[in-house]
């Protein structure tokens, strides 16, 4: 499953299925943004007949993450679009939602990314359900791929804005770990050492963009991004704390409309906090310090993310 533009418009899929010779049982480059569910069932499809026994997906978010969707239904003979409502998480009885019951996925994934957006680290699925045209989250352990491969040289084929506006979103990582009621030392290290790499890769990929170094330290930051999301069990988006606040607070610009907009919204009090609120100010402040000055703004990439009651009326914007 590899990325279209990949695809038609270079070699770097050619070489891979001459890499692989008669091993390579056949390409998907059909799956659009976020994933609809008939381009999943497609790709399913495709596999099925291939009688595929592994999943390269070479590609951004959507091509991961329908890679993983492709798992799940592989594992649970899902032929319809609407049939993948069966793989809907739900709540259990300790009201902590998770898979349905199912088969594991046994026809597992490799990821070779091509955007920091650092979704082949989770356990999750976007997947975009057409009838409602609302993105859904599907989950199981396994799907998270295998092996995740970082060639910073199949990534100077990503346009610009896309590399540096998901290497934005890899940084909203890092502050959500060290911001988080549930950071520990352990997310607390990667969040940090993530935040430093990404904060002096994506400038050096805006002056250079082929620096390969550059644009490895990038993917590192983006993989490191995701170790306190993964190891902690907080709602995957930001607190608006005032610690959260004074962190952004050099983030100051609008996503733009080419990039797309997110919104934060406020989580619900967490039972324990494992991080001494001394404790979590200064880890703040390092972070702080990390994004400040012009070290992000020296992109020219948008370097905030505006809460929701800003955002409206500014869908044309």
């Amino acid at each position: 499953m590899v990325s279209n533009s990949l695809n038609r418009n270079t070699d770097e899929i050619d070489k891979v299925r001459r890499a692989l010779g008669n091993r390579c049982a056949g390409t998907f480059d059909c799956m659009p943004a976020h994933a609809p569910r008939g381009a999943v069932i497609e790709a399913t499809e495709a596999a099925r007949a291939a009688d595929a026994d592994l999943i390269v997906t070479i590609g951004g978010g959507s091509i991961t993450d329908g890679g993983k969707a492709v798992q799940m239904c592989l594992a649970n003979d899902i032929r319809s679009p609407e049939a993948i409502d069966k793989l809907r998480p739900v709540k259990g009885s300790d009201g902590i939602v998770g898979p349905p019951p199912m088969n594991p996925p046994t026809v597992r994934q490799i990821s070779v990314p091509t955007t920091l957006s650092a979704g082949d680290f989770s356990a999750l699925a976007g997947v975009t359900d057409e009838r409602t045209k609302v993105k859904e989250l599907l989950r199981h352990p396994r799907i998270m791929p295998s092996a995740v491969v970082l060639d910073p040289a199949i990534a100077l084929h990503t346009p610009e804005w896309l590399w540096l506006s998901t290497g934005i979103r890899a940084v909203d990582h890092c502050v959500e770990g060290v911001c988080s009621n549930e950071a520990h030392v352990f997310g607390d290290a990667q969040a940090l050492k993530g935040l430093a790499l990404l904060a002096s890769g994506l400038p050096r990929v805006k002056a250079d963009p082929k620096d390969l170094a550059a644009r490895l330290d990038c993917q590192s930051g983006a993989w490191l991004s995701m170790g306190p999301l993964s190891s902690s069990s907080r709602p995957h988006h930001i607190e608006h704390d005032s610690v959260t606040r004074k962190v952004m607070s050099p983030l100051r610009a609008m996503m733009s409309a080419k990039i797309g907009r997110t919104g934060f919204s406020k989580s619900p009090k967490q039972a324990n906090v494992y991080t001494a609120a001394a404790d979590k100010k200064r880890l703040a402040a390092g972070a702080a310090k990390l994004i400040a000055g012009d070290r992000i703004a020296n992109t020219d990439c948008p370097t905030a993310i505006a809460p929701p009651e800003l955002l409206k009326g500014k869908s044309n914007a």
